[in-house]
């Protein structure tokens, strides 16, 4: 411990306004004049040139400011921070080591180039370490933790290099795709282009390495195409449905032998039947595999014969070639007198 005689050297306290407390501007200091205020186990600051010359003192448990005499907490940070570099103690270069490599013995650790230069820098100035300079416990857990790092190292360059290849074999086909896709459904390329993604990521190296990216290899032909190709029918269907539902909503009037439910709904039916059916082949499907049904409603009243009535009706489409129609329509019903 230092010793100094408080009657040789000055000893301060920090001083402020309790107004502006904690303003930076208003802190000054006083030197105090009567020694025996300063009590057993009062915190000090001291000043030295030396180990042993003190040259001032903060009386830091007398730093206080306003009504409760609260030490300033500026002044209490100071001499936390003094007592903490004095008690601090470096590691050995054993710890050191092991800490500086347990941050990277996990590949999950290693996410970029500079983790990466990191744990390779662990690795270095942990070989430096000679088996006289540490135990031998301390020897073994140092080279296990040296060949999981090494280890971590290995998995991360395979696993860049994995994805590098990744990239470029993607970019390839994307290039590919793109060349290509003038003419396919929207969204076709993009679908594609993640088809592969996909297929890629669950490929090896020495499978990436195989690759040679072009129309008709084996990813071009079981991954692109089927892909495209579903697009494709899907898009036909959507232009085939459309074509019927417009036929469907153009029906706006038919005859019926009688005004009763069944015959005007089996006309509704057969019109809108021969209307579907031709708007089908004329799109390309002459399988005119519709089934069409007509629902009046629970309202419907019977049209007498020789008049004329309108009504509103549901009429649903369905087949293996078009998506459901249901549309709503008005139709004019003459009946036969």
């Amino acid at each position: 411990y230092l010793r100094f005689n408080p009657e040789e050297i000055p000893v301060y306290v920090v001083t402020g306004s309790d107004e502006a407390y904690p303003a930076d501007d208003e802190y000054g200091i006083d030197e105090i004049e009567d020694y025996d205020e300063i009590g057993y186990g009062d915190r000090m600051i001291l000043f030295t040139d030396s180990d042993e010359n003190v040259l001032y003192a903060i009386w830091v448990d007398g730093s206080v400011w306003g009504r409760n005499d609260t030490v300033y907490d500026e002044v209490v940070t100071l001499y936390a921070a003094i007592e903490w570099d004095a008690s601090y103690v470096a590691p050995t270069a054993y710890q050191a080591a092991m800490n500086a490599l347990s941050k990277y013995d996990d590949v999950a650790d290693i996410t970029d180039a500079a983790d990466l230069e990191a744990a390779e820098k662990a690795v270095t100035e942990a070989k430096k370490i000679t088996k006289a300079d540490v135990t031998a416990q301390e020897w073994d857990l140092l080279q296990a933790a040296i060949a999981d790092t090494e280890a971590a190292i290995r998995d991360y360059e395979a696993n860049d290099t994995l994805n590098k290849t990744r990239v470029e074999v993607q970019a390839a086909y994307d290039a590919i795709i793109d060349e290509t896709a003038a003419k396919w459904p929207a969204g076709a390329a993009e679908a594609a282009k993640a088809a592969v993604a996909a297929k890629l990521a669950d490929m090896k190296q020495n499978e990436l390495d195989a690759l040679t990216p072009a129309k008709g290899d084996s990813i071009w032909n079981d991954v692109i195409v089927p892909v495209v190709q579903e697009m494709q029918g899907d898009a036909a269907k959507a232009d085939l449905t459309a074509a019927v539902k417009k036929a469907v909503e153009g029906v706006t009037s038919v005859n019926a032998a009688t005004g009763d439910a069944a015959t005007v709904r089996n006309a509704i039916a057969t019109s809108v039947q021969s209307a579907g059916n031709a708007a089908g082949n004329t799109a390309g499907d002459t399988t005119n595999n519709y089934n069409y049904s007509v629902d009046l409603g629970d309202s419907y009243t019977a049209i007498e014969s020789g008049s004329i009535g309108t009504i509103t009706c549901t009429v649903t489409v369905t087949g293996s070639t078009i998506n459901e129609i249901v549309v709503t329509l008005k139709v004019t019903v003459e009946v036969d007198a």
